[in-house]
């Protein structure tokens, strides 16, 4: 009887000591790490991306499934032009591309691209590729101060 007294003796003590002053377990933790990114360029990332604008202002926007694994991704693309969005989805199978297009495009717009695959997901956003020679406007915009242009397209000075 005496041994049982002291074994319940003992189990209410610790109860009580544990109860009293906590387990002393973490409730946060701050932990300094490196960290490594590699980029690459957009025509070999895991994910290519090329974008042109044609003389109509149509966007053309192709993507090339080149994630290392043979796994297909699901991507969304998403245009914000002028306050609108346009949305296009395709599914890209590993080491295919694809094409979506888009109809009259500005300069201003930007491009959203959202890939997901089954261990990956890829996210970025890039301007639309306008230079001068895909821009519409007046001949004059086209051509520099105090040259002409000809009929068959070519500058003179």
């Amino acid at each position: 009887m005496r041994l049982r007294a002291i074994v319940v003796a003992v189990v209410f003590v610790s109860v009580l000591a544990v109860t009293a002053t906590g387990t002393q377990s973490l409730s946060t933790t701050q932990l300094e790490r490196g960290t490594t990114v590699n980029v690459a360029p957009d025509d070999v990332a895991a994910l290519g991306y090329a974008a042109e604008v044609d003389d109509v202002q149509n966007l053309m926007v192709q993507l090339t499934n080149t994630v290392s694994s043979d796994q297909s991704l699901d991507v969304v693309v998403e245009v914000h032009d002028n306050g609108a969005s346009t949305t296009k989805s395709a599914t890209i199978e590993h080491g295919e591309a694809r094409q979506l297009e888009f109809a009259d495009v500005s300069c201003d717009a930007t491009i959203d691209v959202v890939a997901k695959g089954q261990a990956i997901r890829i996210e970025f956003t890039r301007p639309v590729p306008c230079d001068s020679s895909n821009v519409q406007g007046t001949e004059d915009d086209q051509v520099g101060e105090g040259e002409n242009e000809d009929s068959q397209g070519e500058v003179q000075e």
